[in-house]
């Protein structure tokens, strides 16, 4: 009985962080169009492109860039949970000059709820974002064919 307890305890362990390995595969080393940003209600009209670095999720932090139009910022990311949750930190710093990607990325920085994700499709939400901790965002993003 022992053992078979270690055998079920064991597969969970694999499929929980097999199904993470799953999700980040879909995104690391690819380009994803931010297609619908929604915060309370409102769209925003400027959207970024996400871009994001190939990562060994179990060996690494995953890395990304956050283009919008001339300029970018770079944040780190990760999903935990069996997929169910998707982290975005910003990782730059605001120097001289105000850039709008930095101002957005770290604004949006937050832990999101996976809501879909498909194999060109990630919608995500959250509640507890950096620049909008009591407002719902809603991000759609979709893979750069």
């Amino acid at each position: 009985m022992r053992n078979i307890l270690v055998l079920i305890y064991t597969l969970l362990i694999f499929a929980s962080c097999n199904k993470e390995k799953k999700i980040s595969n879909r995104i690391d080393g690819d380009s994803w169009n931010a297609t619908s940003i929604v915060i309370e209600n409102n769209t925003i009209e400027e959207l970024p492109v996400l871009t994001f670095d190939e990562c060994k999720i179990y060996k690494e932090s995953c890395t990304a860039t956050w283009q919008l139009e001339s300029f970018s910022a770079n944040f780190a990311w990760q999903f935990r949970e069996k997929g169910t949750v998707f982290e975005i930190s910003n990782q730059s710093l605001i120097k001289h000059k105000i850039v709008s990607a930095v101002i957005q990325c770290m604004k949006l920085s937050g832990i999101y709820n996976v809501d879909e994700s498909t194999k060109n499709t990630l919608k995500i939400s959250s509640n507890s974002t950096i620049g909008y901790s009591s407002k719902t965002v809603e991000i759609t993003l979709e893979k750069n064919k």
